[in-house]
């Protein structure tokens, strides 16, 4: 079945460094939370297609919930890179929450939305709110300074054609 995507992202893997994920003709990279552990929980992990490699990049960032990757705009055939963001939050009563998570990852997507137009963000944000709002008001935030009023994705949707990837998220 996976056979048929060139990306497959994974989230919640339970993984540590000594795991590794095998797919006959797929390359994959983990972003484990332990090296070893007696217990596994967590961990991201991104793959692609072997011969796409040249194509794919990991790229550096501090988050340990966002592992991103940079794919290529001469595969995409776009004008620039695209910027993907595999997430993975712990859920609320883990002992690995992290308090200001959604903060966490606005901060890297800001600061990958000034080099980038295209960022795919794609992954677990364990986003139940039980009794709380399901929102966040936001009166001022660095977002203001974007143009959202005069973007028409729907009518445009050839200047982001993707449609020569596909894409898998399995959780």
């Amino acid at each position: 079945m996976v056979q048929k995507f060139d990306f497959i992202s994974l989230v919640d893997t339970k993984t540590v460094d000594l795991d590794k994920i095998n797919i006959p003709g797929f390359t994959f990279h983990l972003k484990n939370r332990k090296n070893i552990a007696r217990v596994k929980s967590g961990g991201i992990a991104f793959g692609y297609k072997s011969h796409l490699e040249n194509f794919v990049k990991p790229v550096e960032n501090f988050s340990s919930l966002v592992y991103w990757w940079k794919i290529s705009s001469d595969l995409l055939k776009t004008d620039q890179d695209v910027m993907i963001g595999n997430i993975y939050i712990p859920p609320e009563n883990s002992v690995y929450k992290i308090p200001d998570a959604f903060n966490e990852l606005e901060q890297e997507f800001l600061k990958f939305s000034i080099e980038y137009k295209y960022i795919l963000l794609n992954g677990d944000f364990n986003s139940r709110t039980s009794r709380d709002v399901e929102y966040i008001e936001t009166v001022h935030s660095q977002h203001d300074i974007v143009d959202t009023d005069n973007v028409d994705v729907l009518n445009n949707l050839e200047l982001y054609d993707m449609s020569k990837v596909n894409v898998v998220w399995i959780q």
